[in-house]
């Protein structure tokens, strides 16, 4: 047998992640479900953060909460044309079409067909950047310091992240090590209901996209449960099993988030913690700082 050489970096926890949005972003909705989407497909994404920003400065709530967590890694979100396309705007159809008007006009000898055309904008849209939202150098700065002060490339400190996801090292994408666990059955909760609703649901269960469920579908061992749907009319049953049921029922126990703590555990201190005595908390409000 010949010999393979492997490099193999040991870490006593899986990463701590927080990834900053754009407070100001009307589709911030929309840009927390595609972080959803990416946290579950991460080794321990259950438990990563997300934080407003405008870039410039961040609220002393969520530093008070950055402190807390202490994360590992921090990355930034931005928008690109995939966005639109996930979400289904007419944005992006719009966009197409603008384009190949465009390069018909640029280019009125070309062979190349609409289909073709459409499809190398397709391919390149998680590239097609639709906002300017970036973290500034005095945040960047203060981040570091207060969070990452060892941190060697500052430059690199904080990354860019968008609808497409990173899976990469020094991330852990799960179908890499699923094969290698006990685990053999996942269930996939479809929501369709106003974002809000769907937000509150997939942040306790997570959220599959195609390509995600595709890579669990190739894992021999794997079997998808029959695919829980939902919609206005029977949200309410939903919303019921996953706030009863918060750790052990089984609307969660196999669910996206369930699954990225595979091998993984929660520990409090068992003289202050007690579910039961844990504060209700009503949150009146519809921005991103209110999610």
């Amino acid at each position: 047998m010949a010999l393979v050489f492997k490099n193999i970096t040991i870490k006593l926890r899986t990463p701590k992640i927080v990834t900053l949005i754009n407070k100001n972003d009307a589709d911030w909705q929309d840009i927390c479900l595609r972080i959803i989407e990416w946290y579950s497909q991460l080794w321990g994404g259950a438990y990563n953060l997300i934080v407003p920003t405008d870039g410039e400065k961040i609220d002393p709530s969520f530093w008070h909460v950055l402190k807390k967590y202490d994360p590992d890694y921090i990355y930034f979100y931005k928008k690109t044309l995939l966005d639109y396309k996930i979400s289904g705007s007419e944005i992006f159809q719009k966009y197409i079409d603008n384009q190949l008007k465009l390069f018909k006009k640029q280019n009125p000898d070309s062979n190349l067909t609409d289909e073709s055309l459409r499809e190398s904008i397709v391919e390149g849209s998680d590239m097609t950047f639709f906002d300017n939202f970036n973290i500034s150098d005095n945040l960047r700065e203060k981040l570091l310091k207060e969070l990452n002060p060892f941190y060697s490339n500052e430059r690199n400190a904080i990354t860019l992240v968008t609808a497409k996801g990173l899976t990469g090292y020094p991330l852990t994408f799960l179908p890499n090590i699923i094969p290698n666990s006990d685990l053999t059955n996942y269930t996939v909760t479809n929501i369709e209901a106003h974002k809000i609703i769907q937000l509150i649901a997939y942040s306790s269960l997570g959220k599959v996209t195609p390509q995600f469920y595709q890579s669990l579908v190739e894992i021999p061992q794997l079997t998808s449960m029959p695919k829980n749907g939902y919609d206005d009319t029977n949200i309410k049953e939903l919303l019921d099993l996953i706030f009863s049921h918060p750790k052990f029922g089984s609307i969660h126990e196999l669910s996206p988030f369930s699954i990225s703590m595979l091998k993984l555990a929660l520990y409090y201190h068992t003289k202050h913690f007690h579910q039961h005595k844990l504060p209700i908390i009503i949150v009146i409000g519809n921005s991103a700082e209110d999610f």
